[in-house]
């Protein structure tokens, strides 16, 4: 048995362009658009500040006793 621990981050991302130059926002849903149409809408959304994204951020560490 071992010790082990578990934490969740929310880290929020402070606006379009920030975002986008972290994660591509805007060349990823025209990727996606095809086969998820509702994926522009939701990308103008953001770019007017009308919604938000963040990073979830999974943390586990332990320790083999």
């Amino acid at each position: 048995m071992g010790d082990l621990h578990r934490e969740a981050v929310w880290l929020p991302a402070h606006g379009f362009a920030e975002t986008d130059l972290l994660f591509e926002i805007d060349a990823n849903a025209r990727k996606i658009a095809a086969e998820l149409p509702k994926a522009l809408p939701c990308l103008e959304a953001y770019r007017l500040g009308e919604a938000y994204t963040g990073v979830l951020m999974l943390i586990c560490w332990g320790r083999k006793v």
